[in-house]
């Protein structure tokens, strides 16, 4: 008989998991609303059974795929069909630009759906274009707090802020008119020429302290790729309006996009080979929550890892990958998941299903702070490629 999971109220709730969301590039956080996503992960209705498909939707823009991908790791968790996987390849031309939750909504064979909650988000943006025309130039007030990149380095000084293709650059600041109106829309202009229009409405007590106003939705944030600012040098500047005032707000900023690291896909032994990409707690909403910096793990909490394992130089996959916990193996390790930006990275064709996917479970782990490796076997040869501590509370 198949084994059911240990959380009882797996038993009675559909849950889903995204796993990545990448374009033509790779994984993306933020996406023009002209390009295309794949939404890539599992779905598994009440009970462990499977759904027939699944249905996506971000910012107005929707598809469906079926759930026609093996993905053994979730029925070895959940007791159930292996085949929960899905791959839906979503167009975003008909998404609003935004902040947007992943919708996913379960199909049954009967045709009902069933929506499944997530955390899983996706910023839509409008493709670099002019900023807009019929708006009076005036005065307002406010700053740019921050110019960097994504999960990395931030301008420093009057130095261009230098970006590889393929990252994120992150703009926040603040605007409001004189007599302490927020902004309503905010565009980063490049080179005098093209505009992305930014998110407004963060909050900012800071700026409501010190002008003495009741609203706090001063900030403001854009998001912009890199590829789509364009190779070589460029002069950044944001633009608020307030009403029907339009005004340049902070300084300049210097950007010079370069050609695209090489992803850091290698170690420093020749046979260390894998990384592990993420490490999330798998939330009440079956979404996951990424805290690899700090996991906290409550008494039937589960943890998702995933990452890839193997050695290009020798062309080889490891015979077995090991979630090993305080020195004892822990859990199912599902292996043969796509990658292909590791082949393309390590240009070895082996390591294009390099990719894996581990589940820690605390109920089956005591309180207290607990050490995990992840680990390839070579013939005999055990490797350690990435490890990761983590803390049960009681």
């Amino acid at each position: 008989m198949a084994k059911r999971p240990t959380n009882p109220a797996a038993n009675d709730t559909a849950l889903a998991v995204v796993d990545t969301i990448e374009d033509d590039d790779g994984r993306v956080t933020v996406v023009p609303n002209d390009g295309r996503v794949h939404v890539r992960g599992w779905a598994l209705d009440a009970g462990a059974e499977p759904f027939a498909a699944v249905d996506v939707e971000v910012g107005g823009a929707r598809a469906s795929g079926p759930c026609a991908h093996a993905r053994p790791d979730v029925a070895a968790l959940f007791g159930g069909s292996q085949w929960a996987g899905f791959d839906v390849e979503l167009a975003l031309d008909d998404a609003a630009p935004g902040h947007h939750l992943v919708t996913i909504r379960g199909e049954r064979a009967d045709g009902s759906r069933v929506p499944i909650a997530l955390a899983t988000s996706l910023d839509v943006v409008p493709p670099l274009r002019r900023l807009p025309v019929g708006v009076a130039a005036g005065t307002l007030v406010g700053f740019v707090d921050e110019v960097g990149i994504e999960a990395g380095s931030a301008a420093d000084g009057m130095a261009p802020l230098v970006v590889p293709a393929g990252r994120v650059v992150v703009v926040r600041g603040w605007a409001a008119s004189p007599d302490g109106i927020p902004a309503t829309l905010a565009y980063a202009e490049i080179d005098g020429a093209r505009a992305v229009r930014g998110m407004t409405g963060y909050p900012r007590p800071d700026v409501a302290a010190e002008l003495r106003s009741s609203a706090v939705d001063y900030g403001f944030r854009f998001r912009i790729e890199a590829d789509e600012i364009g190779a070589g040098e460029h002069a950044l500047r944001v633009h608020a309006i307030v009403g029907n005032t339009i005004a340049a707000v902070g300084h300049e900023v210097r950007i010079s996009v370069v050609a695209r690291e090489a992803p850091r896909v290698f170690q420093a032994e020749p046979r260390v080979r894998g990384r592990i990409d993420l490490v999330g707690r798998l939330d009440r909403d079956a979404a996951i929550v990424e805290e690899r910096s700090y996991l906290r793990l409550a008494a039937h909490d589960r943890a998702v890892v995933t990452g890839w394992a193997g050695d290009p130089v020798a062309e080889l996959l490891p015979s077995r990958v090991m979630l090993v916990v305080d020195g004892v193996a822990h859990g199912p390790v599902q292996r043969g998941i796509e990658r292909d930006d590791v082949a393309d990275a390590t240009a070895c064709e082996r390591m294009r299903t390099s990719g894996f996917s581990a589940v820690v479970r605390a109920d089956a782990l005591g309180a207290g702070f607990h050490h995990a490796e992840m680990l390839a076997l070579y013939d005999a040869e055990p490797v350690v490629f990435d490890a990761f501590s983590f803390e049960v509370i009681a």
